[in-house]
């Protein structure tokens, strides 16, 4: 019996496309773009980690003033009156030399986001926009990357993803199905049907 294939010509078919694929910019930054819509989501709006959820606002008791508030509103809720001031505890604490009166919050951090307004059922990390604002795509050595545009809010993302022990900003197994995807996506462009 006498074999006989065409694998030798697909292949060398195959190899002709594929080294279309060398440096392909489009590529990487589809699975750039890819990255950072996934992360900016999946972290600021369903406030999940790379593996399951970021984690939950502190209830600790914490001690605040008026500029612990995004709002000048929900601040004056709080100190608004005499009658309201009266009502919470107060610490005395030195900050810069100066001894300031800060009052006791019995809720902790998740007191002053609610008092607020925001969300406060999973950690988000929007409260300011900065770190959602700065995560961005850049030009790098053979490609794209995605990461944060300045050092102050990389500082911010390394403390909070220490502060909750997970892997916050990163790729998560959604994405690794996602570049998955883009990649069979632009290798049927190219290659097409090999046996032709």
């Amino acid at each position: 019996m006498i074999y006989k294939s065409n694998a030798k010509a697909v292949i060398d078919k195959l190899n002709v496309k594929l080294k279309g694929l060398k440096n392909q910019k489009k590529l990487l930054r589809d699975i750039a773009v890819s990255l950072q819509t996934s992360n900016i989501r999946r972290i600021h709006n369903e406030g999940k980690a790379v593996t399951g959820k970021i984690g939950s606002y502190s209830t600790k008791p914490t001690l605040i003033g008026a500029k612990s508030f995004r709002k000048k509103t929900t601040a004056a809720k709080v100190f608004g009156s005499k009658k309201k001031r009266s009502k919470l505890k107060w610490r005395k604490v030195r900050s810069a030399g100066n001894v300031v009166n800060l009052a006791v919050l019995e809720g902790g951090y998740k007191a002053i986001r609610s008092l607020d307004g925001d969300k406060v059922a999973f950690v988000n990390l929007q409260r300011t926009g900065d770190l959602k604002r700065a995560f961005e795509i850049a030009t790098i050595s053979g490609g794209y990357g995605v990461g944060f545009n300045n050092a102050t809010d990389a500082k911010k993302a390394k403390a909070l993803e220490s502060k909750y022990g997970k892997i916050i900003w990163g790729i998560s197994q959604a994405d690794n199905k996602a570049i998955d995807r883009i990649i069979a996506k632009e290798l049927k462009k190219k290659i097409g049907d090999i046996t032709k």
